[in-house]
């Protein structure tokens, strides 16, 4: 929307068409739809964007503490999210208690909204893949297949990742997106990267180490339960205008460049 706004303001005339991903459920939608759940690359409070030594060591004391206590949970979630992409990544000491400290902050931030059997049994998928994993562009392409095959036949998906939440719209596989503050408008995104997209889906918010549900339908849904395994809900609509704007686009455009 940002984009849109720039161009108007040009002279430029535009619209908003939001993404072509959410027309992928014409080739990847599945009428089989496993218990299968997946965290995708979720955002969680991370001791590298704490502003001074003093907040870091406190977060490092608190998630070191976090993890004891809960030890074999978290070195579960930890293999889980890091060990299973990249398993020579991950020998040396510094890396496994950098790597314990993550899972135990993400354990006890999204502990607080989701069942703890939910996060041991979930799957975790990352998007930034080591290019070494791949010997050509077919692989890559096989690679990015399989996740939407995955994210298809889901029981829902959580991610922070735009481009992993609209194409569980397009494949009409329930999504949580998780956003905070410093995604919508850190340093490091472009503000207002998420405009004209966060209406389409159930948004998820963190505020430090805790979860609060911010699309009105689904905490009305959910209420004071926590999201676990038997959780049933359904995407917001909206995207369905998009969608078949973008079909009807595409295949015009199509028809007259033939």
């Amino acid at each position: 929307m940002e984009t849109k706004a720039l161009m108007e303001q040009n002279g430029i005339k535009s619209y908003f068409s939001s993404c072509l991903t959410l027309t992928l459920g014409m080739k990847y939608k599945s009428a089989h739809k496993t218990d299968n759940i997946y965290f995708v690359d979720p955002e969680y409070e991370k001791y590298n964007g704490c502003v001074g030594i003093g907040m870091k060591i406190r977060y490092i004391i608190n998630s070191i503490c976090y993890g004891v206590f809960s030890f074999k949970q978290i070195r579960r979630i930890s293999k889980k999210m890091f060990e299973s992409i990249d398993p020579q990544g991950n020998k040396r000491i510094q890396d496994r208690v950098r790597n314990f400290i993550k899972a135990s902050t993400f354990y006890q931030t999204y502990s607080t909204l989701f069942e703890k059997e939910t996060l041991l049994n979930a799957d975790f998928i990352q998007h930034d893949v080591p290019q070494s994993l791949f010997k050509s562009e077919d692989e890559k392409m096989d690679y990015a297949k399989n996740l939407l095959h995955k994210y298809a036949s889901a029981k829902y998906v959580v991610t922070s990742r735009i481009h992993a939440a609209l194409p569980c719209l397009g494949v009409e596989t329930p999504v949580l997106f998780v956003t905070t503050d410093e995604l919508e408008n850190g340093d490091f995104r472009v503000n207002g990267r998420f405009g004209g997209n966060l209406e389409m889906l159930n948004v998820l918010r963190i505020d430090g180490r805790k979860v609060d549900i911010m699309t009105p339908a689904l905490k009305e849904r959910i209420g004071n339960s926590k999201i676990g395994q038997r959780t049933k809900f359904e995407n917001p609509k909206v995207y369905t205008k998009f969608r078949d704007e973008l079909i009807s686009t595409v295949k015009r455009f199509v028809s007259n460049n033939q």
